[in-house]
Parts: structure tokens; C-alpha cells; sequence
């Protein structure tokens, strides 16, 4: 893939940067899983990039080869499964406290405009804050709900809709400040560039344009055993 399927532009810098350093998964991710130990080493990676993020494209290319580095851990059905770690630039979950109780209580927004809800961070629709769990959710929920879930998730060659957890205590799936990790499960790989592309500009441009919502600074995967 030469060019951006989305927004035409030329890949091809991109392309021959993770060629030439082959994407691979941190070792580390590669042990038995420790949600903790994980996101330590993920959170100082993320800070020693803070000052010059990766472009978008280049961090898309990126994860697409962790998970194809990542083949060993296929399936006998010939499915491969991973979380994403995904660490953005800003905050992508709602505000609590009292918001969070008036969320909660009926989900409507009452005396306030819903886009009262909207710029404290909650995801709006038709009036009322949405909610997953009894758990208020904001826009980078929506998103990722949009991007792999039964909408798209064939699209990009997925064999389930994505495992998303809107709790801040979830383990391995949680969304919390500027951090999110999800499962995947891809039927074979061959759209992986071209999903990833998709999200993060959903991220940064929102869904049909509707406006950045955070931009994604730094990715990284571990397989599902």
C-alpha cells in the first residue's frame, strides 16, 4: 500500500522506515502478563516522546508489524489475538465526581445542553450521556466502539468485534486519563496497516470529520495465549 487509502497521500517514507527497522514487540510483552509492569514501561516511553510524537502514519505501520511479528501465537483456527496498548496526548475519559453521579442517575442531561456533558468529555447521543456497564463514556469510546465493532470490524478482517471495557479498573481491557487497552482478533493480517491508519484518524479527526478527540502518541501489543 503506496498511498493512504483515506486520504491519498504518499506512504512510501513511512513504508521504508519500518522496513528498515522491522517493528518488533518489546520483550517484556512477550512474558506472562502484568497489566502493571506493562503500562510502567509503556507510560516512560510515551513521556520520552511527548516533545516529538511519531507521525500517524508511521505509528499505524508500527503497530501493524508488532502484530505480524506476532504470528508464532496464531491459533489452530487460524486466528490471532492481542491487546493494544494505546497511550494518547490527552485525557480521553470523562470528568467524575458529581458529572459521573448526574450521568448515572438517568443518563439524561437534564437541566443542562448536552453539550455541557460534551465538553467535560461524555459521549452524547440523542440527548442522553451513553453509557457501557453503568460506566458514563466519552468520545474515544465511541470511536473505537465505531472502528472495530460490528459496524467495521469485518472491514479490517477482524473475527470478532473488539474486546472494549470502559472501567478504569478493568484488567486487561480498561480506559482510564490518557490510556487505553483492548482486544483484538484478527482473521488474517492483511488490512492491518489500513485499520490502524482508520483509527488514528478517527482520533485525531473524529468520526465524519466531527473533530480531534486525542492523538494516539504511542502503541505498542502482546499476544493473547
Amino acid at each position: 500500500m503506496k498511498f493512504c487509502p483515506h486520504c491519498g497521500g504518499d506512504l512510501a517514507a513511512f513504508l521504508s522506515a519500518t522496513s528498515a527497522n522491522t517493528a518488533k514487540v518489546n520483550p517484556a510483552m512477550l512474558a506472562k502478563y502484568d497489566q502493571i509492569k506493562v503500562w510502567r514501561t509503556l507510560i516512560e516511553k510515551a513521556e520520552a516522546t511527548r516533545a516529538q510524537p511519531p507521525e500517524i502514519a508511521a505509528l499505524a505501520f508500527d503497530v501493524s508489524k508488532q502484530i505480524e511479528s506476532l504470528s508464532d501465537f496464531t491459533k489452530p483456527d487460524g486466528t490471532l489475538s492481542v491487546i493494544v496498548h494505546l497511550v494518547f496526548d490527552q485525557k480521553i475519559v470523562p470528568d467524575g465526581g458529581a458529572l459521573y453521579m448526574a450521568a448515572m442517575s438517568n443518563g439524561q442531561a437534564g437541566p443542562q445542553d448536552p453539550s455541557y456533558f460534551e465538553a467535560r468529555g461524555y459521549l452524547v447521543e440523542e440527548g442522553r450521556v451513553r453509557v457501557s456497564n453503568d460506566v458514563p463514556v466519552g468520545a474515544a469510546f465511541g470511536a473505537l466502539e465505531y472502528w472495530g465493532g460490528d459496524k467495521q470490524h469485518r472491514r479490517w478482517h477482524m473475527a470478532k468485534p473488539i474486546s472494549l471495557n470502559a472501567s478504569r479498573i478493568g484488567d486487561p481491557y480498561f480506559m482510564d486519563d490518557n490510556m487505553v487497552a483492548f482486544g483484538a482478533t484478527w482473521k488474517d493480517l492483511t488490512k492491518t496497516d489500513e485499520a490502524f491508519i482508520q483509527l488514528f484518524e478517527f482520533m485525531t479527526a473524529g468520526i465524519r470529520g466531527g473533530g480531534k478527540i486525542a492523538r494516539p502518541v504511542m502503541v505498542e501489543v502482546c499476544p493473547v495465549r
